[in-house]
């Protein structure tokens, strides 16, 4: 994971602070971490 986050600081501008958090899927409204921890994702595209 830490390759994925230093390219992304390369290639990407920071302008907001990123949770250091690894992805594993998402449920729903809900991201799952590859250690079982849920967070609600506001990220929504609305089409």
């Amino acid at each position: 994971m830490n390759n994925i986050i230093e390219k992304e600081k390369e290639l990407f501008q920071q302008t907001y602070r990123r949770l250091n958090i690894d992805i594993s899927h998402g449920e729903g409204v809900h991201l799952i971490s590859k250690s079982g921890e849920r967070y609600l994702d506001f990220l929504v595209a609305s089409v």
